[in-house]
């Protein structure tokens, strides 16, 4: 080995304690635990250099060009340790030890009730990433309260105690959350939404995105983006009776409205509260209580318990096709009339446009109800694609395309089927010998005046 080779491999060896990159060329300085753009790495570390001689050499130039630098395959943030990868968990806010939650319990009473159901299910939820590290629960939870100052947010104070300031975010705000930027997702395993009042469809379909999905791709200004797995879990805060809107069918979120104004007008209890949530002792006596919690009958990745806040939620944001689409999933029967399995789009248009006396209503606004209530199609969009004749490749090699067999031609017409009982499969044949024996809406097929639109346009 000469020493030139010596040396720089020295240099490697001490930039190596202070530097890393992932197989995407990601670099992180791994004693403050960021990430870094290449623009940084260079500015921070250029003046790192070794000599031989009279030379001096540029320490950087010569790290990323060898094969002994530091390098990890993934970049993770994960409670539990991964192998070759870099954990940029910094570790729990408190440490776990028995001791006093009695403020814990006084202020889980006078917001959820003593005893009740909802009591249990924020006590589980709360408890059960703490239990068991890096679970990321497949529902999030809705906390509204018509009065200010009752404690929704003395309940998140102090679990992110627990988790610690670096692994929490307590006040994220609705325009963040909806921000392009997300910085705030970053290695957290609690996000707090404060005052949220989500009736967007982008952004509520963003947020179920978050609270479901295992990564999540941070993308900071003039920074590189990159993905990184994610155990974060989320607790909404509103004032607003009508926080979010939300589908008939939507099973992520539990919602609870808070009763009453709680301990607002006890100042010696909040001074109570606070002193015990920022001792040591407090957060550690409440995390060694999760850790020893009964958690049965919680299931981490079950839907979310139907709540009286919830369905009245539901109710006064939707709009009256949402709902009535609603009752067509409860009673299929009472809502048209008869014994009905199976039927089209025009059928239930018609039905609809009648029933809500609204001659304007779109196919695309009743489609879009429909699922939203959780009435599905007899058969998928993205399923039973027809094989194509012969060989599946045509003349110049390429992959013949399938016909999409969504529709069912009957009576000359091609039409989208609705199940509206039952969970059968279903056949083009099959649909087409129910819905004409059976099924079939017949009076709805009748001329009816103003409520007549071509099977052209429902379809």
């Amino acid at each position: 080995m000469t020493n030139f080779e010596r040396a720089r491999d020295q240099a490697i060896v001490e930039l190596n304690k202070e530097v890393a990159i992932n197989d995407r060329g990601v670099m992180f300085n791994i004693v403050t635990r960021e990430v870094m753009s290449s623009a940084t790495f260079r500015t921070s570390f250029a003046h790192r250099t070794f000599a031989v001689g009279d030379k001096t050499y540029r320490t950087i130039d010569h790290w990323l060009e060898s094969p002994h630098r530091r390098e990890y395959k993934e970049l993770v943030y994960e409670p539990q340790t991964t192998a070759n990868a870099f954990n940029l968990y910094p570790g729990w806010g408190a440490k776990s030890k028995k001791g006093d939650i009695k403020p814990w319990v006084r202020l889980m009473d006078s917001i959820y009730g003593a005893g009740t159901p909802e009591r249990k299910f924020a006590e589980q939820w709360n408890g059960y990433p703490i239990k068991h590290p890096g679970t990321k629960l497949n529902t999030a939870r809705l906390v509204m309260s018509a009065a200010y100052g009752t404690g929704k947010t003395s309940e998140t104070y102090a679990l992110a105690r627990v988790y610690g300031k670096e692994n929490a975010v307590e006040n994220l705000t609705q325009d963040e959350l909806g921000s392009q930027f997300n910085p705030w997702a970053d290695r957290k395993q609690l996000i707090v939404v404060q005052e949220c009042l989500i009736t967007r469809s982008n952004l509520l379909n963003k947020m179920k995105t978050l609270i479901t999905h295992d990564s999540v791709t941070i993308n900071r200004k003039n920074q590189p983006s990159y993905s990184i797995g994610t155990c974060a879990n989320y607790i909404f805060q509103s004032n607003y009776p009508n926080a979010m809107r939300l589908p008939s069918g939507e099973r992520r979120i539990h919602v609870f409205e808070m009763e009453g104004e709680g301990y607002k007008n006890d100042p010696a209890f909040w001074e109570e509260f606070y002193t015990w949530s920022d001792s040591e002792e407090g957060p550690a006596a409440l995390r060694w209580h999760f850790e020893h919690l009964d958690y049965s009958g919680f299931n981490p990745f079950a839907a979310a318990p139907l709540t009286a806040a919830k369905c009245d939620m539901i109710e006064a944001t939707a709009s009256t096709t949402e709902l009535w689409c609603a009752q067509l999933k409860a009673d299929p029967t009472a809502t048209l009339g008869g014994e009905f399995e199976l039927a089209t789009t025009t059928d239930l248009l018609r039905k609809a446009r009648k029933a809500l006396n609204n001659k304007n209503l779109t196919v695309s606004e009743l489609r879009a109800a429909l699922k939203s209530a959780g009435i599905r199609k007899a058969i998928p969009e993205k399923m039973n694609l027809d094989q194509p004749d012969g060989d599946d490749l045509d003349p110049w090699g390429r992959p013949k395309k399938r016909k999409r067999i969504e529709q069912v031609k009957f009576e000359g017409e091609n039409h989208t089927f609705w199940v509206l009982k039952g969970n059968a499969a279903y056949t083009p044949a099959a649909i087409r010998e129910r819905y004409q024996r059976i099924y079939r809406l017949k009076e709805l097929k009748k001329p009816d005046g103003e409520w007549i639109q071509t099977d052209q346009e429902a379809r």
